[in-house]
């Protein structure tokens, strides 16, 4: 990748981030900025299925605000697509679309998808711990 294209994932994928976690409520955004703090670990440890699993089955709105803000970066925002979704361009990816997503990839893109998940996690928990702490 050059060092251009890289810079614009970087920028990208922080504008995306801040401008999420800007938009958050504040009824739920104090939980969410708890919960995203231990996510950038919990995918290094236990994997993007799991993880994406484990927020789906939490069942609170800002681990469903969570999952959602990964599926839609993973499948759609992200300058550089790595999972297979074949969802309309104009639609948002569900959480189960990612998880779905995430069974049918190969290995290397999988592994690629995790590392972006990372990425993108560690701006939100930034952005959220500056906006939300």
């Amino acid at each position: 990748m050059t060092t251009e294209r890289c810079l614009s994932l970087v920028a990208a994928r922080a504008r995306y981030a801040y401008d999420d976690v800007a938009n958050w409520s504040e009824k739920w955004s104090k939980e969410a900025n708890k919960r995203v703090k231990g996510l950038p670990v919990q995918v290094r440890t236990q994997g993007l299925m799991v993880s994406i699993a484990m927020l789906m089955s939490e069942d609170t709105h800002q681990s469903r605000k969570l999952a959602a803000l990964l599926a839609d970066w993973l499948l759609r925002q992200a300058p550089v697509q790595v999972l297979p979704w074949t969802g309309h361009a104009g639609s948002r990816p569900t959480e189960r679309e990612l998880l779905d997503a995430c069974s049918k990839g190969a290995h290397i893109p999988m592994l690629a998808a995790q590392r972006e998940a990372i990425a993108i996690l560690e701006q939100v928990k930034l952005y959220a711990q500056a906006l939300w702490a």
